[in-house]
């Protein structure tokens, strides 16, 4: 706008004005804050104007406990806080500011004592207890647009895959929780992983489960969410992303449907495309380093996800999740009807009738065997509301209504696949 225009004229008009003072007079020093610096006008920046630019980090953990300290006694209010309670909510407000951190104190201040130990009232005494559930609450600034809050989903909600977990452990609880084992050893964390495989296997689960699990902060992505229509706003979420995922380190970046975001050059007929993976792969391994950030990735389709993000420095590991074989079918019945009125008297029957299911559930996904069970209980309730019992013939049923829909040709594709990227892995 022209009055916007004029507005910068006359601030650089007066900074420069400033450059010609005596030297006889006291000096004059002008600060300016902003938390939007890319909107600047670039004639601000230069020498003469604005010589010094200072960036005010996320606090880091240090950092933190030095505010939280600082913020107890600004409240003025009693705690019964040990110092090392107080590192532990430091090291676990993971990008949480000087402000994020009053707020979370204010927050606990407000929590009932009966929403914790079921006691009568509130009380104006800070504790560990109320501060950890106001925590869990709350949500730093920087991740108020685009994280995915903690989702509730644990280790124990999904069936097998215990290879696939501790290899998730390596790769993005290990550098966070143990960083000098790797300066120890010399070497570089690993970046990411791309988990592949039939849908209904539980990746996306698998993602909201290490998020519950690790503390991290969790941004999740579906890939086809960041394209626009206008040029240029597709490269720019893709910065902002990853700028702000640096900004609350240690994080994680879950990309769901990655071939989405990262299909291979030259497949589509948008450049549109090739500009946002060329964008994506400057962001991973580009001159501004990837600190603490790890980097999960998910598709169904790994044949058209270009190969150059697929190589060693940006997703390091290629995962085949496979169909659930049979005790993992038998541990995902186990999860999803362990609340369920089976017919049975003791766990040696419950034992067999979950054995008996998961036989008959093959070539069933781990969320077609959850369908099944959920469907047994709609059929019990559909035959009486009083229903007390989900039978047998409830589950024989739910099969005959619930079929695979994961083909021997779909199969075949993903272990082809899966063979040709071991092979690849081997020579290289």
């Amino acid at each position: 706008m022209a009055g916007d225009k004029r507005l910068v004229g006359w601030l650089k008009s007066i900074l420069d004005e400033f450059q010609a003072l005596p030297e006889t007079l006291e000096p004059v020093i002008l600060v300016g804050a902003t938390s939007r610096p890319e909107l600047l006008d670039n004639s601000l920046r230069r020498p003469g104007r604005f010589d010094i630019e200072v960036e005010m980090p996320i606090p880091t953990p240090a950092d933190r406990r030095l505010i939280l300290d600082e913020a107890l006694k600004t409240l003025g209010v009693k705690h019964t806080l040990e110092e090392k309670q107080i590192v532990q909510l430091a090291d676990s407000a993971h990008g949480f500011t000087g402000a994020d951190l009053k707020h979370l104190c204010r927050m606990a201040l407000l929590t009932s004592d009966n929403e914790l130990t079921g006691g009568d009232g509130y009380s104006q005494t800070l504790t560990f207890a109320k501060l950890s559930a106001s925590l869990r609450l709350t949500k730093p600034s920087i991740m108020r647009e685009i994280s995915l809050e903690n989702p509730k989903v644990f280790w124990t909600d999904i069936g097998g895959l215990h290879a696939l977990r501790h290899l998730l452990e390596e790769t993005v609880v290990w550098p966070v929780k143990h960083p000098q084992a790797f300066t120890r050893m010399g070497i570089e964390p690993p970046r990411g992983i791309l988990m592949y495989g039939p849908p209904g296997c539980c990746k996306t689960m698998i993602g909201k489960a290490l998020a519950t699990e690790s503390g991290l902060n969790f941004f999740s992505i579906k890939g086809p969410e960041l394209f626009s229509k206008w040029v240029g706003e597709s490269e720019r979420a893709i910065r902002e992303m990853f700028r702000k995922a640096r900004a609350a380190a240690p994080s994680i970046l879950f990309f769901d449907e990655i071939d989405a975001l990262a299909a291979e050059r030259g497949q589509t007929q948008s450049a549109v495309g090739d500009r946002v993976l060329a964008q994506l792969l400057t962001e991973i391994d580009g001159v501004e380093k990837l600190s603490q950030v790890a980097i999960i990735a998910a598709t169904n389709r790994p044949d058209i996800v270009d190969k150059a993000l697929l190589r060693p420095g940006r997703l390091d590991s290629m995962v085949y999740v496979p169909l659930p074989d049979l005790p993992t079918r038998k541990e995902i019945f186990e999860i999803h009807a362990k609340r369920m009125p089976l017919p049975v008297e003791n766990e040696t029957e419950r034992g067999q009738f979950i054995s008996e299911l998961a036989d008959k559930s093959h070539g069933y996904t781990g969320a077609e065997v959850a369908a099944i069970c959920q469907k047994a209980g709609l059929i019990a309730l559909g035959e009486s509301l009083q229903a007390d019992t989900v039978t047998r013939e409830h589950f024989l049923e739910a099969f005959d209504r619930v079929k695979p829909r994961i083909g021997e040709e779909m199969i075949a594709f993903y272990e082809e696949f899966s063979s040709r990227a071991e092979e690849l892995k081997r020579k290289k």
